[in-house]
């Protein structure tokens, strides 16, 4: 027996195979609007900056109490600078100055920085191990030195000669340090003020 399909019942299937076709693709559609892409990271904890090296913390000697001094009276307090641990304005003349360096070691010895500091006031003579024995002798840092004394033409940093300066200068050892102390400018201020430069040498400890 041959069953025939009505007309009407091939167009109603067609319809429903249409509807379940749709409602795939929609739902096709929507499964892949949900799917996500996720990327996941470590992050590394925090961590505090990294501490300065220690010399970086240190203050300078003088203020550590390693090297301490009295200023005479009437002496302004100038900045420090790289070579200079205190620096100091003496008298009237804004030009007289008087400051103490420390330097590692020997730092060439006294011999070496006598003469050195005779030739920035245009002595050319030099003196001898010997001579300089027969220097006065100062109280500096403790210890007995020699003070040093020139007059003449002074030619500083700048390489420009100064007529009419003198210079007292003091060199001592301590700690395994060299200890430098000088003052230069117009010789009558720096020449009045000499009894202070000895008293400033003297309170170095």
């Amino acid at each position: 027996m041959i069953c025939m399909l009505r007309p009407f019942s091939i167009k109603r299937g067609l319809a429903v195979f249409a509807v379940l076709l749709g409602l795939g693709l929609v739902c096709c559609g929507k499964e892949s609007a949900r799917k996500e892409i996720v990327e996941t990271r470590t992050v590394p904890p925090a961590t505090a900056p990294e501490a300065p090296p220690p010399s970086t913390l240190q203050p300078p000697a003088s203020q550590t109490g390693a090297l301490q001094w009295t200023a005479p009276e009437g002496w302004a307090k100038a900045p420090p600078t790289a070579m200079r641990t205190v620096n100091f304005k003496v008298g009237p003349a804004p030009e007289a100055e008087c400051y103490a360096t420390v330097l590692k070691g020997a730092a060439g010895g006294l011999e070496l920085n006598i003469n050195r500091w005779r030739i920035q006031m245009g002595q050319e003579d030099r003196l001898t191990e010997e001579d300089i024995t027969k220097l006065p002798q100062i109280t500096l840092s403790g210890q007995q030195v020699p003070l040093i004394e020139a007059t003449g033409s002074f030619t500083g940093m700048d390489g420009e000669p100064r007529a009419g300066y003198m210079l007292l200068g003091a060199i001592g050892q301590l700690d395994g340090r060299s200890l430098f102390v000088k003052m230069v400018g117009p010789e009558a201020t720096v020449r009045a003020q000499k009894d202070n430069f000895i008293l400033f040498c003297e309170s170095f400890k």
